[in-house]
């Protein structure tokens, strides 16, 4: 074997032209450098392969030649190698830069759009508008902020005209109209007039309550065999049933009861009822009428004759 060797005495210089070496009639070894060694199989006429046998390195240079050395510092004598890596500031500069990519999908601005007319159109929109976000301020309260704060509220709501097509009698309160032309003679009512501060909660929740009654229900709903109007709230508060309370017994404790608070020749009735049940709050209040009429004889006959009206 022979091996040119460049730093012996008169090495001369490698061969300029490669070196073929006929192994036999059909293989034929090629040698051009170390990355460049080809070997060429013919079997027969029109068939012919080559197979590469050079080095295929995955880096061609050394690793000093992309490296650095630090000269000074603690650090002084070390390699770094040479590459791009972006800094803390950068990174976040790209992640503000994403983000604001993101909401430009939603909240666009001019200089994110790429259509040259409407690019246009909102950087006009933006010199107009953007000069209101400096003119953005918190305002300071002062002792009465609550009560202006309330009547500009109130100043914001329209009342609505009549139009003469409403059916029933207009409201009053004490004889005049219940809305004037501003809203704020509402809570001036509010008020005593002695004094000029607020009403009690009572006193206001009736002087609203007066302001604004309850509709009165039409024949419409209270014809409709009893399917709406037992369902809907009486304005005046409806008529109380008269009855007396029945006992409330729960059911781990009834044999309880019946083995000591009643006799044996007792008659007891027992009604199972549910609060959340519209036909047993009916039954319930039958059944306190009848607890009524029931205790007011057993009353009538437990009183003393003398105690009796002549």
């Amino acid at each position: 074997t022979w091996r040119w060797d460049p730093k012996v005495q008169r090495a001369g210089s490698p061969p300029t032209e490669s070196i073929v070496i006929h192994l036999n009639d059909s293989l034929v070894f090629t040698y051009r450098d170390r990355s460049s060694i080809s070997i060429k199989f013919a079997p027969c006429l029109g068939i012919a392969v080559d197979f590469a046998c050079g080095e295929r390195l995955r880096r061609t240079t050394s690793y000093f030649d992309h490296a650095h050395r630090v000269l000074e510092g603690p650090h002084r004598g070390k390699l770094l190698i040479d590459q791009v890596v972006p800094t803390l500031q950068q990174r976040q500069k790209r992640i503000e830069l994403n983000s604001l990519e993101k909401r430009s999908k939603q909240r666009p601005r001019s200089n994110d759009l790429g259509h040259d007319e409407i690019k246009r159109i909102v950087s006009t929109l933006e010199s107009k508008f953007d000069g209101y976000e400096g003119c953005r301020v918190t305002p300071a309260s002062d002792g009465n902020w609550r009560e202006k704060a309330h009547l500009q509220s109130l100043r914001e709501i329209p009342i609505l005209p009549t139009t003469g097509h409403e059916v029933g009698r207009t409201p009053t309160l004490f004889g005049s109209a219940m809305q004037a032309n501003d809203a704020s003679e509402t809570l001036k009512r509010l008020k005593n007039e002695a004094n000029g501060k607020w009403l009690g909660s009572v006193e206001i929740h009736e002087k609203i309550a007066l302001e604004n009654p309850g509709l009165p229900r039409t024949g419409r709903l209270t014809n409709a065999s009893g399917r709406y109007s037992q369902e809907l709230p009486v304005a005046d508060g409806g008529v109380k049933p008269v009855g007396e309370r029945l006992l409330t017994v729960p059911g781990a404790k009834l044999d309880v009861f019946l083995r000591e608070k009643c006799a044996d020749d007792e008659l007891v009735v027992v009604a199972c009822l549910r609060a959340d049940d519209r036909q047993s709050r009916t039954t319930e209040a039958m059944l306190e009428q009848v607890q009524l009429i029931l205790s007011e004889r057993k009353r009538n006959l437990e009183r003393p004759a003398s105690a009796l009206p002549e």
